[in-house]
């Protein structure tokens, strides 16, 4: 299982790879919510946790984005 932590607070995230380290092979982390929408992109991990207030991008526009169709995926 793989996990992505989108948290502006570095202490909040230390705390949730803690809690979680035994559960994940792999942690990917971010500081806003584009940042975090690239890398979703990039590594579809299993799991995300999203802080909902962010500096660029809170976590609500990034869920809405994440959740549209990419540009070049094909629909049939």
């Amino acid at each position: 299982m793989t996990i992505l932590i989108v948290e502006d607070n570095d202490s909040m995230r230390q705390m949730i790879k803690k809690l979680l380290g035994d559960l994940t092979e792999a942690f990917s982390e971010c500081v806003d919510g584009a940042q975090a929408l690239a890398t979703y992109r990039r590594y579809r991990p299993d799991w995300v946790l999203l802080d909902i207030k962010l500096k660029e991008m809170d976590g609500l526009a990034a869920t809405r984005k994440s959740n549209r169709p990419s540009p070049s995926a094909n629909s049939y």
